[in-house]
């Protein structure tokens, strides 16, 4: 893995961009157009556009993935971004097919309604409300429910299940229409939705435009500094083009007419962060917000030293997991031999970064709907993980390691022998008799 320190501020270039779908762009919490390189990663292709053909996917274009800090409030982001149409007309992930995360959202949708004493008969609004997993929570509870989400396959899934959804994306122009539709949302939720827009602006005043004086917003996103803290890095990916603390979130409400409610911590997806919003502005944060924020400032999330140590963590394990790979010897390393367990968009990050591609033959993958195609950039098959037993494979690379647990748990339910790499926080193996 290619490692860089902190680069020098610089201002986001007005010329052409690398590739015809990259633009730039400013910092999307503060408008500022200084920025240093903090976190610098290999160009990829868009992590989760698999394709029929092995030839096709090998063909599609790399795009890059530089994270950078704003020089003036301190907003990790991606500095140049792919237009959302390049990404969302071909997408795979559902929320219902992902493991463990439809319970974890049902309880979370109960969490909510309490909290902001919702009634039988009021309205849910969600922002990219994918296969309407969320909503269907919301519903369960006595909510009408209605969603917005722009992949076209998420929505019609999403309507066959009986959940009402726009297929469009989000911005103040439909949230314009939709208000003067008469729509109300006691709640308006957008589960790791903010963290892919490139307008943030456009987004909160969307919200604000919508979001009537009674109403809450309620805003889950990934939280890199609890991320972070376990190298879970390959949470960065094109997709995802910006990166929320809770000094973000803050100053965006500052800028748009919200306060925060009340913030927490929310163990998803290796760290999120969940905030409620109020559609009235207010100076200073709840003293529990403001001790969150003084937790960041401790951290020292917007220093180039914290990425810094961040850089030389993930080189360090991206030495040690090459090392366990060349000694579980030829048959496993250097020949791509050695399966792969997962694929998504983080797994395409790690595999960029880590160098990882001579050692895949193919990737396995619980979701039927990716088996059968290809991998971005790579082209490696997508397979049934059952191949993994009946062609007696004696290792396999758990690249969506997040969810190691829940996969050496089906290795072992399913009978498999053999050794299962395990490649962060720390790079080990675990032996499966």
């Amino acid at each position: 893995m290619t490692t860089n320190a902190p680069q020098p501020s610089a201002a986001i270039p007005r010329s052409a961009a690398t590739g015809a779908a990259i633009r730039p762009r400013p910092c999307p919490v503060c408008g500022g157009v200084d920025r240093a390189t903090v976190l610098h990663l290999h160009a990829t292709p868009l992590g989760d556009l698999l394709c029929e053909q092995s030839s096709r996917a090998v063909g599609l274009p790399a795009y890059p993935l530089d994270l950078a800090l704003c020089t003036s409030c301190g907003h990790l982001h991606l500095p140049s971004v792919v237009a959302p149409e390049e990404s969302y007309s071909n997408y795979h992930f559902h929320t219902g097919a992902s493991p463990g995360l439809a319970p974890s959202m049902r309880a979370l949708a109960e969490e909510l309604w309490r909290t902001i004493e919702g009634r039988a008969g009021e309205l849910v609004l969600d922002i990219g409300s994918n296969d309407g997993t969320w909503l269907a929570g919301f519903a369960a509870l006595g909510a009408r429910v209605q969603g917005v989400e722009p992949a076209a396959g998420q929505a019609q899934r999403a309507a066959a299940a009986g959940v009402t959804t726009i297929n469009d994306y989000f911005s103040a122009s439909l949230a314009g229409a939709l208000k003067d539709d008469g729509l109300r949302p006691r709640l308006i939720t957008a589960n790791y939705v903010a963290a892919n827009i490139p307008d943030v602006d456009d987004f909160f005043a969307g919200l604000r435009t919508i979001c009537p004086a009674e109403g809450r917003v309620a805003l889950l996103t990934g939280y890199h500094p609890d991320q972070f803290a376990v190298a879970m890095f390959d949470y960065a990916y094109h997709e995802h083009v910006s990166y929320f603390t809770v000094r973000d979130v803050h100053n965006l409400c500052l800028r748009h007419g919200f306060r925060i409610d009340w913030a927490r911590r929310v163990p998803l997806k290796g760290g999120s962060l969940l905030a409620v919003l109020a559609p009235e502005s207010a100076p200073e944060a709840p003293e529990h917000v403001r001790r969150m924020l003084q937790f960041e400032d401790w951290l020292g999330v917007r220093t180039h030293g914290y990425f810094a140590a961040l850089n030389a963590r993930l080189a360090t394990a991206s030495e040690r997991l090459h090392g366990l790979l060349t000694a579980l010897g030829p048959s496993a390393a250097g020949m791509r031999t050695l399966p792969g367990y997962g694929m998504s968009h983080s797994v395409t990050t790690l595999v960029y970064q880590f160098e990882l591609s001579e050692h895949l033959a193919f990737l396995v993958d619980d979701n039927p709907r990716r088996q059968g195609l290809f991998s971005p950039g790579l082209g490696l098959a997508v397979r049934d993980p059952s191949v993994l037993i009946t062609e007696q494979h004696p290792s396999c690379l758990v690249l969506a390691w997040q969810h190691d647990e829940r996969i050496i748990e089906r290795l072992r339910v399913s009978g498999w022998t053999g050794t299962a790499i395990i490649p962060l926080p720390d790079p080990h193996l675990i032996r499966i008799q």
